[in-house]
């Protein structure tokens, strides 16, 4: 069904495929930024906590 319906679009002219998989890779795109965005605030949010657990601990040794 997939096949059928995708040979039918792509065969009937390029700008349709064209616009299709630019809106594929758009997707793509957006979903890598989103997953790279999350890990990346979640290490800057696991440092920022060691960071002021470390703090704290050099105050209570004082």
């Amino acid at each position: 069904m997939f096949k059928f319906f995708l040979k039918r679009i792509l065969c009937r002219n390029r700008v349709t495929t064209v616009i299709i998989f630019e809106l594929l890779i758009l997707a793509c795109q957006t979903i890598l930024i989103y997953f790279f965005y999350n890990i990346y605030f979640s290490i800057l949010n696991k440092l920022m906590k060691f960071d002021n657990q470390k703090i704290d601990d050099e105050e209570t040794t004082r």
